[in-house]
């Protein structure tokens, strides 16, 4: 009877009253009943399922590394394998997202929930397990061993970033009391996904692996695997409400639908996302065979690769494309100056500063050109498999070649060739 009050407020009589009411119950029934846009308490549930699912991606992989140490050793077809492994399961990952995006709320939710169940079992079947390898085959042993520790587990955090993304951008079409101008913007998720990438990479190498054990390290994956779980099945019940058909509300600043994704502007977010990629690869690649041979250096033009993901997919104005143009120029114009000068005459840590600042504005330019060029939150999913993998594939192909020129000094450090640090690589 809302239509009878809505008259209501008009209590003097006319003769277009009959007509009154046939509008106003025209505008009752045909308004479309949404479900409420994400509170802060529900953001801040995306944001800390995110974190985690980056963080233990980022641990999962040396901690299942160092597994096949004692087994296989660190020969280069182990090393290969392994990268082969973790290509492939972090795709099928992002397939995965992107499939079940496509799905409707509730069987997306019953499915990612089943993964995070099997997930859960894999992890605690493999806590102390006593695996086996045929040091003959390599290869077959490094994927065989790979899939029975950590495959589901791995699958199920490649895909809890993107589909928790597009779980938010769906979520954020409602109206909700006194947050109607709060914009839905999954892809200021990514930053803080990349926090935690950057934070998992820092810490194992420095506190987590020569402080704990490998059981206890494997212990505490399964117990943030636990916490993520709980987080994320939380999500999944509200998502799981949402009604088929829903879409995500259009907000000032975010781009247009379109009908069709242009392969232009698709091969465009593959060679922004490659182009940092191919840049971190080439400055890792200097600073370890031209300027220092230490052991992990390749973490700080890491570090700063990741940072300039994170400050692009933060607010714009912070990072106007003006000052960012600038960043990008002063890199490339340092990089290239001491490239031809040459830096035999720099300090380690004057050339290793420089280099990884130039290698930061760069990628920051890179970056933000990517971020002011995203989809629509419907293609998000897309989004990521084009620029997430063409980073990835590009990344593994200098992973070899890094490897090598690191070896002398890790075997130096460690005893043995150790591809315990390669994941975070």
């Amino acid at each position: 009877m809302a239509w009878l009050a809505h008259l209501g407020q008009n209590d003097t009589p006319s003769r277009h009253a009959p007509q009154q009411l046939a509008e106003a119950a025209r505008a009752v029934y045909s308004t479309r009943v949404t479900s409420p846009a994400p509170t802060a308490r529900s953001a801040v549930r995306f944001a800390i399922a995110i974190f985690l699912s980056s963080s233990l991606l980022f641990l999962i992989e040396p901690i299942a590394a160092k597994r096949l140490l004692p087994l296989l050793g660190g020969s280069a077809a182990v090393w290969t394998a392994c990268l082969v492994f973790f290509q492939s399961a972090l795709l099928l990952g992002y397939v995965t997202a992107h499939w079940l995006a496509g799905l409707k709320p509730r069987v997306q939710a019953a499915v990612y929930v089943a993964l995070l169940g099997a997930s859960l079992g894999q992890l605690f079947i493999t806590v102390d397990p006593r695996p086996h390898a045929d040091p003959a085959h390599p290869i077959s042993s490094v994927l065989l061993l790979l899939t029975l520790l950590i495959a589901v587990p791995f699958v199920t955090l490649s895909a809890t970033s993107p589909l928790l993304q597009a779980w938010y951008a769906r979520s954020a079409s409602g109206g909700v009391p006194g947050e109607a101008d709060m914009p839905a913007q999954p892809y200021r998720l990514f930053a803080i996904s990349n926090v935690g990438s950057l934070l998992a990479l820092l810490l194992y190498p420095w506190l987590i692996e020569p402080r704990m054990t490998l059981h206890g390290q494997t212990s505490a994956l399964a117990g943030g695997f636990v916490i993520l779980a709980i987080v994320c099945g939380v999500i999944a019940w509200s998502i799981a409400g949402t009604p088929v058909g829903h879409d995500t509300r259009s907000h000032s600043d975010d781009p247009p639908v379109e009908a069709v994704l242009a392969p232009a502007r698709l091969l465009l977010w593959i060679a922004l996302a490659a182009c940092g990629s191919v840049l971190l690869s080439a400055v890792t690649n200097h600073l370890s065979q031209n300027v220092a041979t230490i052991p992990l250096l390749w973490i700080i033009p890491l570090v700063a690769y990741l940072l300039s993901f994170v400050v692009a997919f933060t607010d714009e104005r912070w990072h106007p494309r003006w000052l960012v143009l600038l960043f990008g120029i002063a890199g490339a114009g340092a990089a290239g100056y001491y490239l031809y000068r040459g830096t035999l005459t720099l300090p380690v840590a004057a050339a290793v500063a420089i280099f990884c600042a130039s290698l930061f504005g760069i990628c920051l330019f890179c970056h933000s050109e990517l971020y002011r060029r995203r989809p629509e939150p419907q293609r998000l999913t897309t989004f990521y498999i084009a620029s997430r993998q063409a980073v990835r594939s590009v990344r593994s192909s200098s992973a070899s070649q890094r490897r090598r020129s690191s070896r002398a000094t890790t075997s130096s450090r460690s005893g043995c060739s150790s591809p315990r640090y390669s994941a975070s690589s």
